[in-house]
This record gives C-alpha cells, sequence and structure tokens, in this order.
C-alpha cells in the first residue's frame, strides 16, 4: 500500500473497468500518478461481465442430484475430459 499520502492531494475519482483498463468517470488524473483502487461491489449475476446465474445452478445441481439418486449413470472422466478438451478448443493429452 502506498504510505505518506499527501491529504490535500487525495482525491476520489469513480471509473468503470472496460476491456480490463480502468476507465475514470470525468478527467482522468494526470499521466504518470498513482493510483490505488478497491472495487465498489462484488460480482453478481447482473454484472455485464459475469454470467452467473445462482437460481439456474442451485437448479441444475438439484436435477444432477435427482437423476444421480434415481440411478441416471454419468459420464466416464475420460468421456468428460475429451468433451472439455474439444469444447474449449484445448491439445489433447494422453491420460495413460
Amino acid at each position: 500500500m502506498i504510505e505518506n499520502l499527501e491529504r490535500e492531494s487525495d482525491m476520489i475519482q469513480h471509473g468503470t473497468v472496460v476491456n480490463g483498463v480502468i476507465v475514470p468517470e470525468g478527467t482522468p488524473p494526470p499521466e504518470g500518478t498513482k493510483v490505488v483502487y478497491e472495487t465498489a461491489e462484488l460480482f453478481d449475476s447482473s454484472h455485464p461481465m459475469f454470467t452467473y446465474d445462482r437460481a439456474n445452478e442451485v437448479k441444475l445441481l438439484r436435477d444432477r442430484i435427482a437423476k444421480r439418486k434415481a440411478g441416471v449413470p454419468g459420464i466416464p472422466l475420460t468421456e468428460a475430459m475429451a468433451r472439455i478438451t474439444k469444447e474449449l478448443n484445448l491439445p489433447c493429452v494422453d491420460s495413460e
């Protein structure tokens, strides 16, 4: 943390992260200014870059648990990994 800040130069400025860069609201501080920042809100499902839908995830988990309890088999790990590898365009890794 930056120590010994001069109180008359301290200021609070708001901004938004856009494509990984903090874009200030209003005039940005002068080039080279050292800044300290903190997030003003936690990510939640309303954040445009965060697609987590808790209610949907809970429903999916409950459905999967109910299927497992009813005896519906899952898929083997090797098949699951093959699907993930293909979906994410990852290089194949031989597990043997």
